[in-house]
């Protein structure tokens, strides 16, 4: 696009027969336009239009391409609150074919937000830093667009750097958010927090978003506040605010029809339910996921996982069924990008399907056990602690003391990230 712009420049200008001189006297500086004509600036729209009409391009849309153009960008921001995805592909590609309008008229900006939107929901990482960098360094931005940039900086942040670094951008820059904004803005604040800092934080700002989203027709938003609050409230140890929250959801989503919410809903619904020793009921959760997730690789990996284990916990595992669940989870593995701690878990059922305790209890203290700690889950680390301190005990190891006074280090931590 830069390339596209300085070419426009540059052409017009030489057509024109005028010097770099000429354009930019009054505009911005020789070295300025001679960057913006090699690709490697992208002017803010003031400087745009300027130089267009020095060179005597001057911007004149019709009423009905305006709307056109204007109407894209909001059937673009509709999808994306909705998290329609395939809706907001199409609707960006649109938008690209628009592209040489975008760039010369008043909407550029709102243009490169759309465009960093769509690869951040695409997972195009390196696109999505440069579009950051470009829009970061802007000289003229709307507060309505301003608004947008802090929303998606805040999640790039939390998806490829640090979730640390994202809550304290949030922090420093909410007084940025538009009113119409505040309500995504929460719900990005919850996420955030969601992933690695702080459940507590996760659930008072998912809990204002929600509250948010329901003054609109959000729904879809509304849900997902749910069920992050329900993850929450679990990962905090609240199991009965947890299970409110989730028969809540599922209560909703029967009327809602949303085939993938429904489904996504009911496997961590699972998940709670396995947290809580209640395998039996875990496992029919589990079977009602299974059709619906079979082609969806990443969703079939983890719900082999949450079988496996609760199959083991109910003793109903035979081998012939440990080396169906090894072969289906790799092939299901070998076509998505797994989280480590996936990875190693699924070693673990390997080695606990086949009684090897020695080598069990060496990958859960040296390697699963570091893993999960950075997720401040507070009850899969907590249930971890407790299963080695068990075994270590037992044993009469020499490692028991230690690890119970790692165990008490970190419950007193868990204890200040609860509260």
């Amino acid at each position: 696009m830069y390339k596209y712009i300085g070419n426009i420049i540059r052409f017009n200008r030489i057509k024109a027969k005028k010097t770099q001189h000429e354009v930019a006297t009054g505009i911005c500086s020789i070295s300025h336009l001679s960057k913006i004509e090699k690709g490697v600036y992208l002017p803010n729209q003031e400087t745009l239009h300027l130089l267009l009409e020095r060179l005597g391009k001057k911007i004149d849309f019709e009423k009905d391409q305006h709307q056109r153009l204007v109407k894209l960008i909001d059937d673009f921001y509709y999808h994306w609150s909705y998290s329609e995805v395939s809706q907001m592909k199409s609707t960006f590609e649109m938008m690209e074919k628009e592209e040489s309008h975008y760039i010369v008229s008043d909407y550029l900006n709102q243009y490169l937000l759309a465009q960093l939107a769509n690869e951040l929901n695409e997972k195009n990482h390196e696109k999505a830093e440069s579009l950051l960098y470009t829009l970061d360094n802007l000289e003229v931005m709307s507060n309505t667009d301003m608004s947008k940039f802090v929303i998606l900086k805040m999640s790039f942040l939390n998806k490829y750097k640090d979730s640390k670094k994202a809550a304290e951008y949030a922090e420093s820059n909410e007084d940025l958010i538009v009113s119409d904004d505040k309500a995504e803005f929460f719900y990005q604040k919850g996420l955030i927090y969601s992933y690695n800092i702080s459940p507590s934080l996760s659930l008072i700002h998912m809990n204002k978003a929600y509250e948010s989203f329901g003054k609109g027709t959000n729904f879809t938003r509304m849900i997902t506040c749910k069920s992050v609050m329900a993850i929450n409230y679990s990962r905090l140890g609240l199991m009965k605010e947890a299970e409110k929250e989730y028969i809540e959801l599922l209560r909703m989503l029967s009327k809602f029809r949303n085939e993938n919410m429904l489904h996504e809903t009911r496997y961590n619904y699972g998940i709670f339910l396995k947290n809580a020793k209640r395998y039996d009921e875990a496992f029919e959760v589990f079977k009602s996921c299974e059709q619906y997730f079979s082609t969806k690789e990443e969703h079939q990996c983890l719900l082999i996982l949450a079988m496996w284990e609760t199959k083991l916990h109910l003793n109903d595992l035979q081998e012939e069924e440990i080396l169906e669940f090894t072969s289906s989870f790799k092939n299901s593995a070998s076509k998505c990008k797994l989280h480590k701690k996936y990875l190693v878990y699924a070693d673990l059922m390997i080695l606990k399907s086949k009684k090897n305790e020695k080598e069990y209890y060496r990958l859960l203290e040296t390697n699963y056990l570091r893993l999960i700690e950075k997720e401040n889950s507070y009850i899969e680390i907590r249930k971890r602690y407790l299963e080695l301190l068990d075994y270590y005990k037992n044993k009469n190891h020499s490692k028991y003391q230690k690890l119970l006074v790692a165990f008490h280090q970190n419950e007193e931590s868990m204890e200040m990230i609860r509260w």
